[in-house]
């Protein structure tokens, strides 16, 4: 699918494509049927005939939501709430120790904003809540 290895027409230029369920069908009967479910390998077999159909560059989705990816990391002193706003993506956590807000976006995954803050006496079973329809963050006790 979208790279062609034929004679002098040989192109590369393929843009990023999420396949899946590729069924071939002859005369109204399914004949080959690539799920696409694979986790590793360049390999997917046909779940009729068992045919191989060889895939070129796969990035299988499964084991991105098996395996987990770090994307950025910190410390924390003290006690801490953390908060998500479903709308936006944005990640909230409050620090009590530093008396900070730390802020990180889901269009820049690997960066966090520390605001510096004055107001914060975080205690044991705390729970920030972050209230989407005023545009608030709360911490809870």
């Amino acid at each position: 699918m979208g790279c062609n290895d034929f004679q002098k027409f040989k192109t590369r230029d393929i843009p990023h494509m999420q396949i899946k369920d590729i069924k071939i069908f002859e005369k109204n009967e399914l004949k080959y049927h690539w799920p696409l479910s694979e986790n590793v390998g360049d390999i997917s077999y046909d779940k009729i005939n068992q045919r191989a159909a060889k895939v070129k560059n796969p990035v299988w989705i499964s084991p991105k939501y098996q395996k987990w990816e770090l994307v950025n990391s910190f410390a924390v002193n003290g006690y801490a709430g953390v908060a998500y706003e479903c709308k936006t993506g944005i990640k909230y956590m409050l620090q009590d120790l530093t008396h900070s807000l730390f802020i990180r976006s889901k269009a820049r995954q690997s960066s966090v904003n520390r605001i510096p803050s004055n107001h914060l006496n975080l205690r044991i079973g705390n729970q920030a809540i972050y209230e989407h329809c005023l545009d608030r963050l709360y911490d809870v006790l």
